[in-house]
């Protein structure tokens, strides 16, 4: 069985300031729901399209995050990346659509990385289990989550360098290899985070800090 330490979660730093779209209608209209319950089982909105960007300044760092937690590097990492042949992502293009403070430098050519690597469930160990998963769509509910971070289960993971487990869909797990590829080229604008001290308490309360949304868990 695979440690589990080698598993981390790519992140943005402390911090960091996120970016905005420039265009919100990219997501509407789009409506994910399921074929056979209908908006009982709804799954928000389908991306319509690629994202737009307003940039505060022309100094970007290898890795930029918008606020809907998107993923976007630099031509210059995605080439590091395929030349290390990292696996688990697809690429999606990006438009700069204004840029608030123009420097000295051109700003470089930006894509989103889509990870599509999969993890299948996390180990039980998690404290998280499944609760009900339907068979028509992707709409699952689990319990409430505990702090005992991600812990992968190398039975479920495909083996992909970038990846998901699926009651975290919105963390990104990435293997030694990732943490190698980026430390060795000095790579800025992100950080390593071992799955298994990963605290949903945090994320949570840091995600939410600044949205009237209430989090209910369900038993």
């Amino acid at each position: 069985m695979k440690d589990d330490s080698l598993f981390y979660n790519l992140r943005k730093p402390p911090h960091t300031v996120s970016i905005a779209w420039a265009d919100e209608e990219v997501v509407s209209g789009v409506d994910n729901i399921c074929p056979k319950f209908g908006d009982e089982h709804f799954l928000g909105n389908l991306r319509g399209g690629d994202i737009a960007i307003i940039l505060p300044s022309s100094n970007v760092k290898d890795f930029t995050w918008t606020w809907y937690s998107e993923l976007l590097v630099t031509d210059n990492v995605l080439q590091i990346f395929q030349d290390a042949k990292l696996t688990g992502f697809k690429t999606r293009q990006v438009t700069v659509s204004k840029v608030k403070r123009k420097g000295n430098k051109p700003v470089p050519k930006l894509w989103e990385i889509v990870v599509t690597g999969n993890g299948g469930e996390a180990d039980p160990a998690c404290g998280v289990a499944l609760r009900y998963k339907c068979d028509y769509c992707k709409y699952r509910v689990y319990s409430p989550y505990q702090d005992n971070g991600i812990i992968v289960d190398p039975n479920n993971w495909n083996g992909t360098d970038f990846f998901t487990v699926n009651a975290y869909p919105k963390y990104i797990l990435v293997t030694e290899k990732v943490k190698e590829v980026v430390e060795k080229n000095k790579l800025k604008g992100c950080v390593f985070i071992p799955s298994t001290k990963i605290s949903h308490t945090d994320f949570v309360k840091n995600f939410f800090k600044n949205m009237d949304i209430k989090i209910i868990g369900r038993e």
